[in-house]
């Protein structure tokens, strides 16, 4: 069921992060400021979402370390087997469609609209990096 929900999530962000990038490069300065807006918002969206799964992460690899720290006989292998399969997914996750969402939009909307002619949305890209470099230096600096 997650895989399934993961797949249809994948798929709308797509399709969404490709209507806001073919909007942004519209003629109509409204468009072009309201997907900028848009996009940016998105990508603080999914540094959150991101921040919540590498939570999940750390808390769920330390729970594999402490059983794995058990003894053969004290040791539950289903649970070891269920940890290490929720660990491989949320790595999954983390390293791939979040970072490549991210991404796309970082490259197809960010630098396209950080030095734009109209202050307004320079201000709306500037101040929404500085939100995306507290969380995510290494990705962002």
């Amino acid at each position: 069921s997650s895989g399934i929900n993961a797949e249809y999530g994948e798929y709308m962000m797509d399709n969404v992060i490709s209507w806001l990038l073919a909007l942004s490069d519209s003629q109509v300065r409204a468009f072009r400021h309201t997907c900028t807006l848009i996009g940016m918002t998105l990508v603080t969206s999914l540094i959150d979402i991101a921040k919540m799964v590498q939570m999940d992460l750390e808390n769920t690899e330390r729970q594999l370390e402490t059983e794995l720290k058990k003894g053969q006989a004290k040791r539950a292998f289903a649970k070891v087997e269920r940890l290490q399969s929720k660990q491989k997914e949320l790595r999954s996750h983390l390293d791939g469609f979040l970072t490549d969402f991210m991404s796309q939009i970082f490259s197809g909307l960010f630098v396209h609209r950080y030095r734009y002619c109209r202050a307004e949305i320079r201000s709306i890209c500037i101040q929404e990096l500085g939100h995306w470099m507290k969380p995510l230096p290494s990705h962002f600096l």
